[in-house]
């Protein structure tokens, strides 16, 4: 068909729009036939990568020469943040050596450096330690009020004070045991502490136990009217700081140092035994420097069993156990409980942009299922199920593809996933309990995300 040149113009003018307006459906092919234009897209392609930070935090240190293990652990206490303090300077080795360290935190970078400029013959753990004790401030200074007084474990000392007008529930140890009251759980121990020694021919009499604030003030006014308040110090707690106000301490027998309790048949046999009661020396030879007081041989603190048989075992303080305690980083995953037990997935922990991610390599087998390594590929095997996972958004359950709602990640040579893909392939609920949470079976069979 003829067309003049001016509708000729005019119709390819039209046509350009429309191609400019709707170019696929122009060219729109029949679903079968289309054919890739570019390559398949990498995992991560689709979204930021969540462990971008981790993987250059990675690379950096391993050219500072640390293991996996350690830049793990670099990265629980400082997460993201790592990279930039590396990058600007502000973290010597010094420090990173303090940050790889249990019981240190970020927060204490600070004053172990100012405390190791003090005592440079100290190691970097016992700086650290001593700083959680706080023995880089004068005693009575940067005082923490004590929250939860009625905990066995609870450190009462010059640095944490007990509130004024705390007073523990308290239960009478009875005559046949001596003077006073303890907290219930304190004084059945030491009956029971009492009734064993006195079958070995051994007498364990109490002679002071739950004092008042009150009643420690009146006595530490005594105590200064006799010297001066740096001797009084050495072997008086002044009132709110004594241990004797929480009801889970005593003396046994005798309560003053020419009495030399520590030379008598009792003291020896406290020495041996007082542990499987709860019970420890709060006051040990030579160890003033860390508790403020001199020696007492007649002053035991109930703790419990476990934390006074580590105390006994290791000869440490209470204020030395408390700060080897280790502390969690803000960027480290949840402590994480089975069955009342706690979970412990070594290596298999990581958090990656506020999201928990676990290996599955490692917590598999904690809820009995088995694991086949296949390449970059994991076959997970249990409960009469099949899972095939691999980096990327998708797995296989079953024959079954589904999509994850997180990428599973390839870390250091194993596969992570999201804490919450996890629960729904494995059926679990994460509850919050506390100091952590618990896995608890949801349903018996595997979800379909």
């Amino acid at each position: 068909m003829f067309f003049p040149p001016s509708v000729r113009r005019l119709l390819a003018a039209c046509l350009g729009l429309l191609l400019c307006l709707t170019p696929e459906a122009a060219f729109a092919l029949p679903t079968k036939d289309r054919v890739a234009a570019i390559p398949a897209p990498s995992p991560y392609s689709q979204e930021s990568d969540p462990a971008s930070d981790y993987r250059a935090a990675r690379q950096r240190l391993s050219q500072l020469g640390y293991d996996s293990d350690q830049i793990r652990t670099l990265w629980g206490r400082l997460g993201p943040q790592l990279i930039a303090q590396l990058d600007s300077g502000a973290l010597s080795s010094q420090e990173l050596d303090y940050l790889l360290l249990p019981n240190c935190s970020p927060k204490l970078l600070e004053r172990c450096r100012a405390y190791a400029r003090t005592a440079p013959d100290l190691s970097p753990e016992q700086v650290a330690l001593q700083v959680r004790i706080g023995l880089d401030r004068p005693f009575y200074t940067s005082m923490e009020e004590v929250r939860i007084p009625e905990d066995p474990a609870v450190l009462v000392n010059k640095y944490h004070p007990l509130p004024a007008d705390y007073v523990p529930e308290l239960e009478p140890l009875g005559s046949s045991y001596g003077s006073g009251a303890l907290a219930p759980a304190a004084a059945q121990a030491f009956r029971q502490m009492a009734d064993a020694a006195r079958l070995e021919g051994v007498s364990l009499r109490s002679v002071s136990a739950y004092r008042s604030y009150a009643t420690q003030e009146r006595l530490y006014r005594d105590y200064l009217s006799q010297g001066s308040q740096r001797w009084v110090d050495t072997f008086s707690a002044r009132p709110g700081r004594s241990e004797h106000q929480t009801g889970l301490a005593l003396d046994i027998n005798v309560a003053r140092i020419s009495a030399h309790f520590e030379n008598t048949a009792e003291f020896a046999w406290l020495q041996e035994h007082c542990a499987e009661y709860g019970f420890i020396l709060r006051y040990p030879e030579g160890k003033d420097d860390l508790t403020g007081y001199r020696f007492e041989p007649w002053h035991y603190r109930y703790v419990g069993t476990e934390i006074a048989q580590a105390c006994t075992e290791k000869e440490l303080t209470l204020e030395e156990y408390t700060a080897s305690l280790p502390v969690s980083g803000d960027y480290e995953v949840p402590a994480l409980f089975w069955q009342g037990d706690s979970l412990e997935l070594g290596p298999g922990e990581l958090l990656l942009d506020g999201v928990s991610y676990l290996s599955p390599q490692y917590l598999a087998p904690c809820l009995g299922w088995s694991v086949e390594a296949d390449g970059p590929r994991l076959v997970l095997s249990g409960d009469g199920h099949r899972l095939v996972l691999s980096p990327g958004r998708s797995c296989r359950l079953d024959g079954r593809s589904l999509r994850l709602g997180s990428p599973a990640l390839e870390l250091d040579g194993s596969l992570y996933l999201s804490l919450d893909d996890l629960c729904a392939l494995f059926s679990l609920e994460a509850v919050p309990v506390d100091g952590g949470l618990e896995l608890t079976h949801l349903l018996p069979d595997p979800l379909i995300l």
